[in-house]
C-alpha cells in the first residue's frame, strides 16, 4: 500500500511538472526592438506587464540602424519602438508595420554634457548662447558624438552644429561612437563633452548637463511605437495599449521623458 501511494504521489508530481511546463511553453512571446535609451523605462515596464499578464515581453535594445538591419534580415519582431522618423517612414513605406498601431509615444530634448565637477563644468559660463558656448570652446575639449550614420541622438547633434555652422571647425576635434550609451561612457570618464539626450542625465550623479540644445537647431527626438505586421500582431498590440496606458506614462515621466502626444485607440 505505501508503495503504491508512493508511486501515486510521484505520478502526481510529474504531471504536475508537465502541467506547469506545458503553461509555460503555451505563453505568448512579444519581442520588442527598441532604441537603446529606452532601456531603463522598457525594462521595468516589460517585468510589470509580464507580472501581470501572461505573456512573456522581450525586449531587444539597438540603434535604430541596426533594429532596421535586424527587421530587413527577418529578425523576430512584433513591436518596434524608435525615435528616428525616417526610419520609421521607410519602414511604413514598405509595409512592414501596422499604419493603424503608429503612435507617438513620448519626447526628449539634446543636451550637451559633461562629467560632473570637471573643469569644463566648473568654468563654463551657462548663460551664453549654445553658439556661443561652441565658439569659446572650440579646440579647447573633444566633442563626443554618437554615429550619425547609425544613431538619431549623432544624426540630431550634427543638425545643431551644422545650423549654428560650427560642424567644419568641430568635425577634426569629434570623437564617434557608436552608440548614445558609449558616448555618456566615454564623457563620464572624463574624455571630452558630448551630446546626450536629456533622459540620459536623468538620476545620473556623475554627468551634468552644460546646457540644452535649442529644439529649433535639429529634429525633434519623437519615440514612435508600431506593431509589426505578422502573426503575433495581437498580442504586441495589447503590450502597446498598455505603454500607453496613464500607468506607463507615469513611469515614463519618471524616468525624464515628456511631452506625451498620442494614445492608441
Amino acid at each position: 500500500m505505501r508503495l503504491f501511494c508512493l508511486i501515486l504521489n510521484v505520478l502526481c508530481l510529474l504531471f504536475a511538472t508537465a502541467s506547469a511546463q506545458a503553461a509555460r511553453q503555451e505563453k505568448s512571446i512579444v519581442t520588442v526592438l527598441a532604441s537603446t535609451p529606452l532601456t531603463t523605462v522598457l525594462t521595468k515596464l516589460a517585468r510589470h506587464y509580464s507580472a501581470e499578464k501572461d505573456v512573456i515581453i522581450s525586449v531587444v535594445f539597438e540603434s535604430p540602424g541596426e533594429i532596421a538591419e535586424a527587421i530587413n534580415q527577418g529578425d523576430p519582431s512584433d513591436l518596434v519602438i524608435m525615435e528616428d522618423d525616417i526610419i520609421m517612414r521607410d519602414l511604413k513605406r514598405q509595409g512592414v508595420i501596422d499604419v493603424q498601431t503608429l503612435s507617438v509615444l513620448v519626447d526628449d530634448g539634446l543636451v550637451f554634457a559633461a562629467k560632473k565637477h570637471s573643469l569644463l563644468d566648473r568654468v563654463l559660463n551657462r548663460d551664453q548662447p549654445f553658439a556661443s558656448m561652441l565658439t569659446g570652446i572650440n579646440e579647447k575639449i573633444l566633442f563626443i558624438l554618437p554615429d550619425p550614420q547609425m544613431t538619431s541622438l549623432g544624426r540630431y547633434a550634427k543638425e545643431s552644429l551644422q545650423h549654428t555652422g560650427h560642424w567644419e571647425d568641430i568635425e577634426p576635434f569629434v570623437i564617434i561612437t557608436p552608440s548614445a550609451a558609449n558616448a555618456a561612457y566615454l564623457i563620464r570618464r572624463g574624455s571630452g563633452a558630448g551630446f546626450l539626450y536629456r533622459s540620459q542625465l536623468h538620476r545620473q550623479d556623475d554627468l551634468v548637463s552644460l546646457i540644452q540644445i535649442p529644439p529649433e537647431l535639429h529634429t525633434r527626438p519623437i519615440y514612435q511605437a508600431a506593431v509589426v505586421a505578422g502573426d503575433n500582431m495581437a498580442p504586441a498590440r495589447d503590450f502597446l495599449r498598455f505603454l500607453h496606458s496613464e500607468k506607463a506614462r507615469s513611469l515614463f515621466r519618471e524616468e525624464g521623458f515628456t511631452s506625451f502626444r498620442s494614445r492608441l485607440q
